[in-house]
Formats: C-alpha cells, sequence, structure tokens
C-alpha cells in the first residue's frame, strides 16, 4: 500500500504558469521516520501507518519521533495510548528518539 503525500517546495525562479505543488508516493514498511513530515501531519502518517501495518500483519513497529523534548514524541505517545490496535509501546531500548509499538494482529 501506499501513501499519497503533498510537497510544497519552493522556487528558485517565479513562473506563475506552472504549479508549485508536486505529489509523491512512498511505500510503507515495518519503521516510519517522523522527521520528515510536519508535525500537523503526524496524525494522519501514524494512523495509516499503523493501518498499513495491520494488513501487512505486522507484530511490532518502530516510530522514529526525534530526541529531545519532541512535539512529535507527545503528539504520537497520544495517538498510541487511544489507538484499539496497539497493544502496547515504549521508547526503542538503544533509541530514545524512537518508539517500539506491539500490534493486535
Amino acid at each position: 500500500m501506499a501513501i499519497n503525500f503533498l510537497i510544497t517546495y519552493s522556487k528558485i525562479i517565479m513562473d506563475e504558469t506552472k504549479d508549485n505543488v508536486k505529489y509523491s508516493e512512498f511505500e510503507l514498511g515495518n519503521e516510519l521516520d517522523l522527521h520528515h513530515f510536519h508535525p500537523r501531519d503526524t496524525k494522519a502518517l501514524v494512523n495509516e501507518f499503523l493501518l498499513n501495518a495491520k494488513r501487512k500483519k505486522y507484530k511490532t513497529v518502530r516510530i522514529i519521533h526525534g530526541k529531545g523534548r519532541s512535539r512529535k514524541k507527545r503528539e504520537l505517545y497520544k495517538i498510541l495510548e487511544s489507538h484499539p490496535d496497539v497493544v502496547n509501546f515504549s521508547d526503542d531500548d538503544y533509541n530514545w528518539g524512537a518508539a517500539i509499538i506491539k500490534l493486535e494482529i
């Protein structure tokens, strides 16, 4: 399953006749890195990622949210606490900038 997402980018030369919006597609596996996305997109990305993981019957997945006082980490944990397919989750043992999530399959 692939997700379509929107990338906006700046042009070096302004050309008002062309659209500055590009749609891209990428395939999801058992790991999601949130570094590349805006915090406002966290909920939609995580929910789609977990839905895809369930379809692929992954029992364990990993989501990289970033180290420090991460806004994405707080949002991620809030989503995981109430998600019906999440059995439990915790910080990754070796990388506290990521979470390991156990899913009900």
